[in-house]
């Protein structure tokens, strides 16, 4: 199975450390494939996006994306509009990861970036014991 990690390349994504951190987050789930067997099976793909919802959904759109964790600080569009492009897709499964300390989070929609574990068995459907 194919999961796309996309990434907010917007001009907000570039302060307060959050390059690093999606840069961390990236390598963590690259040790997690390396190291446990349950994720051999995926294969995973780097997609850059311009941090705004329209282009959001003709990339998804265009790739045919049905799994993706989304790596954003959250500020691509108003709450609102979020749970529409959530609600409209609800039978794909993107996972957002909130990046920052001034993440916009909310826990209806996804994880903060600490949660990454917990955002890639979300994507996946692993859940270990």
């Amino acid at each position: 199975m194919k999961i796309h990690l996309i990434i907010d390349k917007s001009d907000s994504m570039k302060t307060l450390g959050k390059v690093s951190i999606v840069k961390n987050l990236i390598r963590t789930i690259k040790i997690l494939k390396e190291t446990r067997s349950v994720y051999e099976t995926y294969k995973f793909s780097k997609i850059d996006w311009n941090g705004k919802l329209e282009d959001l959904e003709k990339i998804v759109l265009s790739e045919s994306i049905d799994n993706a964790l989304i790596f954003t600080d959250g500020y691509i569009c108003k709450p609102k509009k979020l749970r529409e492009f959530i609600d409209n897709n609800r039978k794909k499964k993107y996972i957002i990861v909130y990046c920052g300390c001034d993440a916009r989070y909310s826990n209806k929609f996804g994880y903060q970036s600490q949660d990454i574990l917990l955002a890639l068995n979300t994507v996946t459907d692993i859940y270990e014991i």
